[in-house]
């Protein structure tokens, strides 16, 4: 196995931007100490580069491979964990998730629809895990991975009813976005702004009678949500920066 099996960064524009946004965002918004943020964004630096390798070894069946890349991953947090550094319940709850994932995964394969909606909130994790890891993790970190998460996977269910193929209703992504966006904004209303779109874009297309996509217009719906997930990314943080609390 070569360096690119074991770092590479993802192909996917949108993980990568999930990564990234989930994780920066997570600690602009944790506020921690300067050098706790450096040593955090390091960490997500390896979360970024060992993404497409750890999936690329858990669709290869390669349990050896996936282990190691799981283990130089948990390192950090389990390091802080036994220094007393870092908040355990939320760390805790992402590798619980993770574990129930992979078992998803492996159950279903990679193409299953489920798979594909639930599997939106993994490159989200760094925004709850990271602040966790530097003991800054708060009620406004929480809100903003929260929202970000439920963006994702009614996103992810929102492009997977599209497709003709999939046969996913349209109603789970409302049924994921609505009680999110709801409880978000009734512990910070300043959130408002921020969940308008989201909240448009799948009530319209629960409602559309011509909501299908043609394949060939499938990389532009990709780089419209991408797009939209920037949109709403920055309403998010403006609102959760610039409230008192």
């Amino acid at each position: 196995m070569g360096l690119g099996d074991w770092l590479r960064p993802p192909r996917e524009p949108s993980a990568a931007g999930m990564l990234l946004l989930s994780g920066l965002g997570g600690l602009l918004v944790a506020r921690p100490p300067v050098a706790a943020a450096l040593a955090a964004v390091a960490v997500l630096g390896l979360h970024f580069l060992s993404f497409d390798p750890a999936f690329s070894a858990l669709r290869r069946r390669r349990v050896g491979a996936f282990a190691a890349l799981a283990a130089a991953n948990a390192a950090p947090y389990l390091v802080a964990l036994a220094a007393g550094a870092a908040e355990p319940a939320p760390i805790l709850a992402a590798a619980g998730f993770l574990a129930a994932y992979g078992l998803l995964f492996a159950r279903r394969g990679p193409r299953d629809p489920l798979v594909y909606v639930a599997g939106a909130a993994v490159p989200v994790l760094p925004g709850l895990t990271l602040p966790a890891l530097v003991g800054a993790a708060g009620r406004g970190q929480l809100l903003y991975w929260g929202l970000l998460t439920a963006h994702a996977v009614a996103t992810a269910a929102y492009v997977e009813s599209r497709l003709p193929w999939r046969r996913l209703s349209p109603l789970v992504a409302v049924a994921v976005w609505a009680p999110a966006a709801l409880a978000g904004v009734a512990a910070e209303p300043s959130v408002a702004a921020a969940v308008v779109e989201p909240t448009v874009k799948v009530a319209w297309n629960a409602v559309s009678r011509n909501r299908f996509i043609e394949p060939g217009r499938l990389r532009r719906l990709g780089w419209v949500e991408m797009a939209r997930l920037l949109l709403f990314a920055s309403l998010l943080l403006a609102a959760l920066l610039l409230s008192p609390g």
